[in-house]
């Protein structure tokens, strides 16, 4: 692992001429009194300079020699070909990912690409002021035949470097784009979470289709079995429960029992989780079905179409449940293992039980899965003992996909096996996760807290009526920005979660009185972990609500 300071790969000396305009190169310094960024310190005497971020947009407006994808938290993979060679890069915000760790290195502008790109696709505020600029400078390329000012050049380079140099590390991780890293762009790709970039008026200079060291399937391409009628917000939960995600594959009869049927999903709420797993295994699942028909077997039928997904977030999120939905929505069979630190490998290898006097073997719902096809859930997965884990199925998720039944015996993964393991953040008893066994599942999707629309939906699925959701809704609101803003303690909002909402509703409707229904759901679970604290909220949250 390499480094590149943030301020070299801006400023390093460079006498290189600015194509989109003539005659400036980097280093120019514009006079006092120049248009400059607003988050300069008022120390700093406002000259803006020319930065190697000018070189970018050569490269992006001129030579349109950039590919590039990317999403609204700033994720980028892009390509720049430069000399004939073409440089992949992906940049997640901390780290740059290259395949070119050696090449890629504060004298090479192609490097900065992705950072300049972040910068104004990363949906904060503040990057707002760069974005504008750069919208600026595009309009006034257009208007100027190819040719941009040095003013509104020097602005842009001023922004840019003034908006990162308080969000983007001084000090940038340069890792190589490994076989794992494109795997996990190339499923990106397919599960539309990095698309084609439109903001700041970049698309039409940007190829989105295009890459070298990916291999890149448009979305719509992507499975066979899935309907060409839109997937949008408006019609992709109604093609769920048409069926048209179910994959084609013939079950046993044990087997089709444990398939959660469709209606499941009439109180599902969406989320953005359901709905990109839901597509990423269509495909996966489709193209391995497809090998199968073509007479493979064994390895040769999973090859990378394989899936092992952790869910992250806090209790309540909905992370079981949304595994629960995409049984319905795939029509897989689903196994669902409860793990903790007491967990031993026979719940992954099978137990021996003594039953009517003899020793008999029992296989468990991880074997069953794993030798028969289905969505394996492995239950907060941080809480098991990781060297347990990674011994019992380090090799079995991943190539060679083998696993020692009953400790000896090897079996290999069924084709049409996914893994998904949960896990909450920050609870107690958690342990970090084994990093060998973590990279084996390259997806890791963020479960977070629904917005204020879709808890209020998932509340009102239940049955409860919507003044009482609401009611519900607005006290929790209430008491965890107490904890947060007012105690301080961060630790103590996971305590309070949707489930303690759901709580709170359940007595309300066995006719308690409000704030005894809050006190003994919401508040009771604050009061497990610091009875003082929860007096607290008590008397500054509960006691103060307009009923």
């Amino acid at each position: 692992m390499a480094n590149v300071s943030l301020s070299d790969m801006q400023f390093r000396a460079s006498s290189k001429e600015i194509a989109i305009s003539p005659g400036e190169k980097v280093g120019t310094v514009l006079r006092t009194g120049s248009r400059v960024s607003a988050r300069r310190s008022t120390s700093t005497p406002p000259t803006p300079k020319i930065s190697r971020a000018a070189l970018c947009l050569d490269k992006i407006l001129k030579e349109m020699s950039v590919s590039a994808i990317g999403n609204g938290n700033g994720n980028i993979y892009c390509e720049v070909t430069s000399s004939g060679s073409v440089l992949g890069l992906y940049f997640d915000g901390f780290s740059l990912y290259s395949t070119d760790p050696k090449a890629t290195n504060s004298s090479r502008a192609s490097a900065l690409v992705p950072l300049v790109l972040h910068a104004n696709c990363k949906e904060e505020p503040e990057y707002l002021e760069t974005q504008k600029s750069l919208e600026e400078l595009i309009n006034a390329y257009k208007a100027g035949g190819g040719i941009v000012g040095r003013v509104e050049l020097a602005y842009f380079c001023d922004c840019f470097y003034y908006d990162t140099k308080d969000i983007i590390p001084a000090e940038i991780n340069v890792l190589e784009f490994d076989s794992t890293m494109r795997l996990q762009v190339e499923q990106a790709c397919r599960s539309e979470s990095l698309t084609p970039i439109s903001a700041c008026g970049l698309n039409e200079y940007l190829n989105s289709t295009m890459f070298s060291h990916i291999t890149f399937e448009p979305p719509a391409a992507a499975s066979k079995s899935v309907s060409t009628a839109s997937t949008g917000s408006d019609g992709f939960y109604e093609m769920c429960k048409e069926g048209d995600f179910d994959v084609d594959f013939e079950w046993t009869k044990t087997q089709q029992e444990r398939i959660r049927p469709r209606t499941f999903l009439e109180k599902f709420v969406p989320n953005k989780a359901h709905r990109m797993i839901t597509k990423l295994a269509n495909h996966d699942l489709t193209t391995v079905i497809d090998r199968i028909a073509d007479g493979k077997t064994g390895v040769d039928t999973i090859q990378d179409n394989y899936l092992n997904i952790i869910l992250v977030g806090k209790p309540g999120t909905g992370k079981t449940t949304t595994a629960e939905a995409l049984s319905a929505t795939l029509g897989l069979p689903i196994y669902t293992v409860s793990l903790s630190k007491n967990t031993e490998e026979d719940e992954v290898q099978g137990k021996t039980k003594v039953i009517e006097g003899k020793f008999q073997f029992k296989e468990t719902p991880f074997l069953e899965a794993y030798e028969n096809g289905g969505i394996v859930v492995l239950e907060e997965f941080n809480l098991a003992d990781p060297g347990m884990m990674q011994g019992a199925i380090g090799q079995a998720i991943e190539y060679p996909f083998v696993l020692l039944k009953d400790g000896y015996q090897e079996v290999h993964r069924h084709p049409m096996c996914v893994f998904i393991s949960t896990m909450n953040t920050a609870t107690q008893g958690a342990r970090e996760p084994n990093e060998a066994l973590t990279s084996r599942s390259p997806v890791t999707i963020i479960m977070e807290d629904p917005g204020d629309d879709e808890f209020l939906s998932i509340l009102m699925s239940k049955g409860y009526t919507k003044m009482d959701c609401e009611r519900v809704y607005t006290a929790y609101k209430k008491i965890i920005t107490y904890l947060a803003e007012e105690a301080g303690n961060e630790e103590m909002v996971m305590c309070v979660t949707l489930r303690h909402c759901l709580g709170a509703l359940k007595l309300l409707e066995a006719e308690f009185d409000f704030k005894d229904a809050i006190n003994n759901s919401m508040i009771g679970s604050i009061a497990i972990k610091d009875l003082s604290l929860a007096d607290d909220v008590r008397t500054s949250v509960l006691d103060t609500l307009r009923l």
